[in-house]
């Protein structure tokens, strides 16, 4: 009769106590010896690894079939940095690096906030677009937009080349001719003019203190060069008592009232 095989003996993995040094099973959670606590190793860096390596993968894989990025809730130097922010970038499809350098040339020029940016014309050697930012959008029309000029090179290099005002080239060969705001008063600057327009037409009223005025709307302001025109209306009682409109026209020269007008006649 076959002799049963024996049972081959159960191997205990085991572990050397910090502690009292003895060999002890490798699940205690005390030693038997001193009674030490013994520490159990984390899963939760397994995981974390496990779950980073998902997101990347599923990021790669958006990017190649759809063609935009999941959003990581985190940042990946590799990943970050590609994808604009600005109006000025997604508009212009550059990279933040590329984004950032036309920004830069564009604040350069004396653009505030930009507000509007809109194709005129893509080219294989360059784009050109209208771009407004938030003074100029507000006192000029669309067509008087700033135009900038955007030169593609090899490999998806992009920069900025011109940036042209009314007809005036601002921007070009990396340096700026002069800035924007010299060519368009900001809202400080309307304000002053209105203040001392206001006070020159008040001085020429038979009854000043009657004095009405319309709104900033009413109000218009060109400037060519170092002169100013402001003109508007103002409703004021003559001497008969009688309430009369006029409209009257102030022209300054380097920031001095040189001359007003009402109605066509000079005070």
């Amino acid at each position: 009769m076959a002799k049963k095989k024996e049972k081959k003996a159960k191997v205990t993995k085991t572990k050397i106590c910090p502690a009292c040094h003895a060999e002890i099973p490798a699940k205690a959670k005390l030693c038997p010896f001193c009674a030490e606590k013994q520490k159990v190793k984390s899963k939760l860096p397994l995981i974390i690894a496990l779950a980073v390596v998902v997101l990347l993968v599923g990021a790669f894989v958006s990017m190649a079939i759809f063609e935009f990025p999941i959003a990581l809730p985190f940042d990946v130097p590799f990943l970050s940095g590609s994808k604009p922010e600005t109006l000025v970038g997604e508009t212009m499809e550059l990279t933040k690096e590329q984004e950032k350098e036309v920004l830069a040339g564009l604040e350069e020029c004396g653009f505030a906030e930009i507000k509007e940016v809109d194709l005129i014309k893509f080219g294989a050697k360059s784009s050109t677009y209208a771009v407004q930012d938030i003074w100029t959008a507000q006192f000029m029309e669309k067509e008087d937009a700033a135009v900038v000029e955007i030169a593609n090179g090899e490999e998806g290099e992009k920069t900025l080349d011109t940036v042209t005002f009314q007809g005036r080239e601002i921007y070009a060969d990396g340096k700026v001719s002069a800035p924007i705001t010299d060519y368009y008063l900001t809202l400080a600057q309307r304000d002053d003019y209105l203040s001392d327009t206001l006070a020159a037409v008040k001085k020429e009223l038979d009854v000043p203190e009657t004095a009405v005025f319309p709104s900033r709307s009413g109000w218009t302001f060109e400037m060519d060069g170092g002169n100013v025109t402001v003109t508007s209306t103002v409703t004021a009682k003559d001497n008969s008592g009688q309430a009369v409109t006029r409209g009257f026209l102030a022209l300054f020269e380097e920031g001095e009232l040189v001359s007003l007008t009402f109605d066509g006649e000079s005070e």
